[in-house]
């Protein structure tokens, strides 16, 4: 987008389908972390308490709300002094719409595409903030998923040793622990592959 502004004004039809075109793709991108942050709360219903489901449901906290703060689009910018990364993507936005409607009435003013080019510029910085720490979240969230996998292997280990030795019982409640580990690890198996 940045580049369709720096092309001469008589090229400002392609400056407008290229803003038309970016927020496109942020409504769909919006659409889809709303459905994303659904499906988290809904998989939260079917999982009952114990330590490890636990702590899958204090990451899905933390996950749910990145991408509520994600999605939120500065809707408390008005009562916050400082401004976030949300309420510059909403001002971004804004700005841009305005052109297009500032475009279709006197034509292009360009001390708008200035303003929209630093505003750009700005929103670059903020953006790869936040792609930093996602990145961070990430990796967080594969140790997570890393130490989980150990644990159900070495509950399937207890398992096949119980099995085959017939000297211990596991209890009815070990049984049913192992059976939501599985659970958890399989639900995180899946929405890890989703989000590759």
């Amino acid at each position: 987008m940045e580049s369709g502004s720096r092309r001469r004004c008589s090229d400002e039809l392609s400056i407008t389908k290229e803003v038309v075109k970016y927020l496109k793709i942020r409504k769909v991108a919006k659409k889809a972390i709303k459905k994303f942050v659904k499906s988290i709360k809904e998989a939260d219903k079917c999982n009952e308490d114990n330590a490890i489901v636990g702590m899958l449901k204090n990451v899905e906290e933390i996950s749910i709300d990145v991408f509520k703060h994600m999605c939120s689009q500065g809707k408390n910018a008005e009562k916050e002094k400082n401004t976030s990364p949300m309420s510059e993507f909403h001002t971004f936005d804004v700005t841009l719409v305005s052109l297009i409607c500032l475009k279709k009435q006197y034509g292009m003013d360009m001390s708008e595409i200035a303003n929209m080019r630093s505003l750009n510029m700005k929103l670059e910085s903020e953006t790869q903030d936040l792609v930093e720490a996602l990145e961070c979240l990430s990796r967080h969230l594969l140790k997570t998923r890393g130490h989980l996998f150990n644990i159900f292997s070495n509950c399937n280990r207890l398992l096949l040793y119980t099995k085959s030795n017939c000297e211990y019982e596991i209890s009815l409640e070990k049984r049913i622990q192992i059976s939501h580990i599985r659970y958890a690890l399989h639900y995180l198996a899946e929405t890890s592959h989703v989000s590759k």
